[in-house]
C-alpha cells in the first residue's frame, strides 16, 4: 500500500494555495507523488525545502495518468522541478516501453526495482510491469520510469528513491501496483557482478 502525504504551512483563512514565489514543499511537486523518505531524499539531493514546478505538467497527477492512458500515448513527462532559486531541474518522465530488453547496465548502479532499474549521476531509469492501456499493441506490458537532470550530476541512490516513489506512484494510479516489482522504500543496489 503507498501512503501519500502532503504538507504546508497555515496560512489562515486567506490562501489556501501557495504563490509560485512561495514555493512547494517535496510533498506537494509532481502531483504529490513523493511521501515520507523519498521527499526528504528529495530535499536532501537537492539542498532545498522549497521547489518550483518548471511547466504545469506535474500539477495533477489524475490528469497525467488520464493522458498516459490516451491511444498513442508513448512517453509523457510527469513533472519538471527545480530548487527553489535555482536553475537546474529534474525531469520525470513515464511511458510505454515498445521492448523487454534489459540495457547495458556498465556505467550505471544497478538496484532492485522493477524489471531492471539503473541509475548514473545525472540520469536514473526504471522498467516495471505494467499492461498498456486498452486498445494498444505493445509488444511487451511494460512502462519505463525516467529521471534526468539539467547537466547537474546527484546521489545515485537518491535519484532512484525518488523516480521509484515517483513509478510507484503512477503504476499505483494505473492498476498494476502488484505487479510493477516496485519497493514501498527506497530500492536497494544490487551487487556489482
Amino acid at each position: 500500500m503507498l501512503c501519500l502525504t502532503a504538507c504546508s504551512g497555515d496560512k489562515g483563512d486567506t490562501e489556501t494555495e501557495p504563490s509560485p514565489e512561495e514555493g512547494l514543499p517535496a510533498t506537494e511537486v509532481c502531483g504529490g507523488v513523493l511521501s515520507g523518505a523519498a521527499a526528504r531524499d528529495l530535499e536532501t539531493m537537492m539542498d532545498a525545502e522549497l521547489f518550483t514546478q518548471v511547466d504545469e505538467a506535474g500539477a495533477d497527477l489524475q490528469a497525467f495518468l488520464e493522458t498516459l492512458k490516451e491511444p498513442g500515448a508513448r512517453q509523457e513527462r510527469l513533472c519538471s522541478i527545480r530548487a527553489e532559486g535555482d536553475w537546474d531541474a529534474i525531469r520525470i518522465d513515464v511511458g510505454w516501453e515498445l521492448t523487454v530488453e534489459t540495457q547495458n547496465a556498465d556505467s550505471f548502479v544497478e538496484y532492485a526495482a522493477g524489471r531492471q532499474a539503473l541509475s548514473s549521476p545525472a540520469f536514473s531509469a526504471i522498467i516495471f510491469s505494467c499492461p498498456a492501456p486498452a486498445g494498444e499493441e505493445f509488444p511487451a506490458s511494460v512502462a519505463r520510469a525516467t529521471m534526468g537532470t539539467d547537466g547537474a550530476d546527484f546521489d545515485t541512490d537518491l535519484l532512484m528513491s525518488v523516480l521509484n516513489a515517483a513509478a510507484r506512484a503512477v503504476a499505483e494510479g494505473l492498476g498494476c501496483l502488484a505487479e510493477s516489482g516496485l519497493p514501498a522504500g527506497a530500492p536497494e543496489r544490487l551487487a556489482a557482478e
